[in-house]
């Protein structure tokens, strides 16, 4: 959370615990709160409620990677946290990509594994396998790779703190646009090992 943050900027707990603001402007007893506000076909929606992220409904966004889906969602005017699911169909992965927090994956349905690794060391990278209730935080700027190398669809959720890096002036995220050799090699050979 952003709590450790807020801490620290503020440096006084007497502040942040007898401060009696009440955020009005993202909580009001309105009886439409827990409203969704949908787009159709939209990756990001206004929700102050998910009913149930396990069918929650996920939108195409091929740029992570052919056949991924996913939704976005900004709740309760949090300018912190941010929140999504993604899915992967059988035998897809996801782009590398990485980004400049930390990131809070939870897997929440399909069965496959996780690569991570340091910029310009790919030779360092850590495997993670992973099935559903697997929770695993890739560090701070490290690449991250997520391959879903079973019979199902895999879908995960995701908690980061793009917007608190957006509003430090910092840039959020990098995606490798080309797979590394090496990963493509590594890929083929757990497709052809699971076909046995």
């Amino acid at each position: 959370t952003s709590f450790p943050f807020v801490l620290n900027a503020i440096d006084s707990e007497r502040f942040i615990e007898d401060t009696a603001f009440v955020f009005e402007d993202r909580y009001t007893y309105d009886e439409h709160y827990f409203d969704s506000r949908e787009a159709p076909g939209a990756i990001f929606n206004e929700t102050n409620l998910v009913d149930d992220v396990l069918s929650a409904e996920t939108n195409s966004l091929d740029i992570r990677g052919k056949g991924n889906r996913t939704m976005r969602w900004f709740m309760a005017g949090n300018s912190m946290l941010s929140l999504h699911i993604s899915e992967m169909p059988p035998k897809i992965y996801k782009k590398a990509h990485r980004h400049s927090s930390d990131a809070f994956i939870l897997v929440l349905s399909g069965e496959g594994y996780s690569l991570t690794w340091p910029e310009d060391n790919y030779h360092k990278r850590q495997r993670i396998d992973w099935q559903a209730g697997t929770l695993f935080v890739p560090p701070t700027y490290w690449y991250h790779q997520h391959l879903n190398s079973g019979a199902t669809p895999a879908r995960y959720l995701a908690i980061n703190v793009p917007g608190l890096v957006m509003n430090l002036g910092l840039r959020f995220s990098d995606q490798l646009e080309t797979d590394l050799p090496e990963i493509r090699r590594e890929w083929q050979q757990e497709l052809g090992n699971r076909s046995h």
